[in-house]
């Protein structure tokens, strides 16, 4: 697994190439953390170069939502491949993290609800 970041004015954009398995996602998860502490409050993670990710990985991608959603801030997946799109909403995971298709789309929103969904947010 080759992690890459960028940041942005408005977002860190994590290039993720490779597998997300048990056996690269801790340190994926470390590399998220890292960024997303360094930069503003919007996290994409860009998975058009993944080629693969099993239940491990989809787990990875809920913690980090759900850590960054008690923050106050938003994580948003941009560009998965076939499989990747196919997997997350076969497991509904897209409901969880909005699915961005460019890297330049405008900043991240995602509504109130999945906000909630994700572990932070107002509850009622």
């Amino acid at each position: 697994m080759r992690v890459t970041i960028q940041q942005e004015p408005d977002r860190t954009v994590v290039h993720l190439v490779g597998e997300l398995d048990a056996l690269s996602c801790a340190a994926v998860v470390d590399e998220v953390r890292g960024a997303a502490d360094a930069g503003p409050s919007a996290v994409v993670l860009n998975l058009r170069a993944l080629r693969f990710v099993d239940s491990t990985g989809l787990r990875a991608i809920v913690r980090i939502s759900r850590e960054l959603a008690r923050q106050g801030r938003k994580l948003a997946v941009s560009r998965p491949s076939a499989f990747c799109r196919s997997l997350m909403e076969t497991v509904g995971l897209d409901r969880i993290v909005q699915i961005l298709e460019p890297d330049a789309d405008p900043a991240v929103r995602l509504p109130e609800s999945r906000v909630a969904a994700a572990g932070g947010g107002p509850r009622s």
